[in-house]
């Protein structure tokens, strides 16, 4: 079931840095100018799920699987539509 679907408008600056470490920080595009360098900003679009383990995350044409949730995974992504995906194989991340 598909919970979430959105449109990347800008890749911030030092993003890249982040996603060499294997992690891919997400905001919605409302979020403030200094965190948007260092980010990957999304249109903001309607939430209709939760994120839960075993989910699955499709990035341009890459699927990764949902492994964990923190306690306030979702709480963030319904209020600031911010998250972050930590990859264990730096070479599935390499989509953007």
């Amino acid at each position: 079931m598909q919970i979430y679907s959105s449109e990347i408008v800008r890749i911030g600056e030092q993003a890249k840095l982040f996603l060499d470490e294997g992690i891919v920080v997400f905001f919605g595009d409302n979020a403030p100018e200094e965190l948007q360098d260092f980010a990957v900003i999304h249109k903001l679009e309607e939430i209709t799920g939760e994120i839960k383990v075993g989910s699955e995350v499709t990035l341009s044409d890459v699927q990764l699987k949902v492994t964990a949730v923190g306690d306030v995974a979702n709480e963030n992504f319904k209020n600031f539509v911010f998250y972050f995906i930590f990859c264990l194989v730096n070479s599935k991340c390499k989509c953007f």
